[in-house]
């Protein structure tokens, strides 16, 4: 080989060295550059392990295999529903309960790594919540159940076992999109409440009666209770009077009956002479006196 060809063959391997090593330099370049989009979470592996979280962005890391970078969807408000459709509550009645949740990912490092699928543990979670929530309630006959009540302990439950967990999740909103009686029992309810709407309207009514008949019975118990005195009076003033004109006729009672009784004869038909019919008969004759007319009761 000439002097020329092996200055030709040097140069060609420089240049091919120069090519690899640029292409190998625009590799690791551009293999340490990720591009996290606004809906992602960038999670950086280091040699298999976690390291950090990326945020949205472009962000440079070390060059794979020394760091690895996955990207997962990642959206920071989300919903859940959860459909019960037989609840039993505190009191042994049926009920039937969709809940929705809105909950805000504030901490996406314990969301995409502590649990496998964090969605399915919330949602066991919350409807765990839910059961336990409903089971401590009883039924109203009246107003059914308390929704607010029940909102806010299942968001205050469900927030403490969600913090003891670090699922990295606040929760923004609980509602119940359905709370009833089931399908098979509603009608047992609407005659509950028809049954307690006619009970309300007869003690309206009663009421409104015994408000009507009060008085009028008022002043009949007191119309007797005046006439009753005024009856007491006179019999006590008739009772001392007859008292006091027998203590004075004892005496000569105890003289001579005889006596007594010939006055108080004289004096008795002296009183009734004027208001009776004498008929005056002898012996053999017979006197028809007309029958007095029966009274109708």
């Amino acid at each position: 080989m000439t002097d020329g060809a092996h200055k030709m063959t040097k140069k060609s391997f420089h240049l091919i060295g120069y090519g690899v090593a640029i292409v190998t330099m625009g590799w690791l370049f551009l293999s340490s550059i990720s591009f996290v989009d606004t809906k992602e979470v960038g999670v950086v592996y280091r040699l298999g392990k976690w390291h950090r979280t990326l945020p949205a962005g472009i962000h440079l890391t070390f060059p794979f295999p020394i760091e690895d970078v996955e990207k997962l969807p990642f959206i920071n408000t989300r919903n859940v529903d959860i459909h019960m459709p037989r609840l039993l509550t505190g009191d042994a009645n049926l009920i039937e309960a969709k809940l929705v949740v809105q909950y805000d990912i504030i901490d996406p490092n314990p969301y995409v790594l502590s649990h496998a699928k964090t969605d399915a543990v919330l949602t066991s979670l919350l409807a765990s919540t839910l059961i336990r929530v409903v089971g401590h309630s009883a039924i109203d006959q009246e107003t059914f159940i308390n929704r607010n009540r029940l909102e806010n302990q299942i968001r205050t439950i469900g927030q403490n076992n969600i913090d003891q967990l670090n699922l990295g999740i606040s929760l923004r909103s609980v509602g119940f999109q359905e709370l009833s009686a089931p399908k098979a029992v509603i009608e047992a309810f609407n005659e509950i409440s028809s049954a307690r709407g006619e009970k309300d309207t007869m003690i309206l009514s009663a009421q409104s009666y015994a408000s009507k008949a009060l008085p009028s019975a008022r002043g009949d118990a007191q119309k007797f209770l005046e006439e009753a005195h005024a009856d007491h009076a006179q019999i006590i003033n008739l009772a001392k009077t007859r008292r006091t004109r027998f203590a004075s006729l004892l005496p000569l009672w105890n003289s001579n009956p005889d006596v007594l009784r010939s006055t108080l004869k004289a004096q008795t038909w002296k009183a009734i002479q004027d208001k009776i019919t004498v008929h005056h008969v002898s012996d053999g004759d017979q006197l028809i006196l007309p029958a007095k007319p029966r009274e109708t009761p």
